[in-house]
């Protein structure tokens, strides 16, 4: 008994290579059985376009969550992530330790209490960027933490890059995320939030 996977169908063999055992899947089926086998799951997607700011809520659904953009643009001079508990949204005690890049030139930075977890430097960005956050230890009683990578260009277009890593300092129950643009609102763009056990 064997698989064969052909332009239009998965079929069934019967053992000795006799007629199919079953009817074929279409292809339309198999491309939904492999993108139900992903690593992650979309939970919510919230366009940005004209605000400064994506709210999430969660649950504990997932053990570890992503938050991505996708084709985000915005002008300003950085982005962070924040968490929520409850309404209220968690400041100060954001421990990042991260690298940067821009053009020729890079270099490390460590903080000792932030107000989020910062993914883009203090200078101004006109360019679309790729931003993800991914997060866990959300329960209450440890700190919660995160890493998170940028991708983009600053106004002269030289190519932007952020690698960082960190935890807040804070051992509330996490329930929210918050990605906040405090210098202006996105020209265009969404950000996904994504859960995975």
């Amino acid at each position: 008994m064997g698989l064969t996977l052909n332009s239009s169908s998965l079929t069934l063999e019967a053992s000795g290579g006799g007629a199919a055992a079953a009817a074929g899947l279409s292809e339309a089926d198999v491309n939904t059985l492999i993108k139900a086998k992903t690593e992650w799951t979309l939970i919510e997607t919230i366009d940005v376009t004209g605000v400064n700011a994506a709210e999430f809520d969660v649950d504990n659904t997932y053990t570890t969550y992503k938050v991505a953009s996708d084709q985000a643009f915005f002008t300003g001079h950085y982005v962070f992530l924040q968490f929520k508990s409850g309404s209220t949204v968690l400041g100060n005690e954001y421990r990042n330790s991260m690298w940067r890049g821009k053009g020729s030139s890079s270099g490390y930075v460590n903080s000792g209490s932030w107000n989020g977890f910062h993914i883009t430097s203090y200078e101004a960005h006109d360019n679309i960027g790729t931003y993800e956050w991914i997060i866990n230890n959300l329960e209450s009683g440890r700190p919660a933490t995160a890493r998170w990578h940028y991708g983009g260009g600053n106004n002269g277009n030289e190519g932007a890059v952020t690698i960082g890593g960190g935890i807040h300092n804070n051992t509330s129950l996490v329930d929210g995320f918050k990605v906040n643009n405090p210098n202006g609102s996105w020209t265009a763009g969404k950000f996904n939030l994504y859960g995975m056990n």
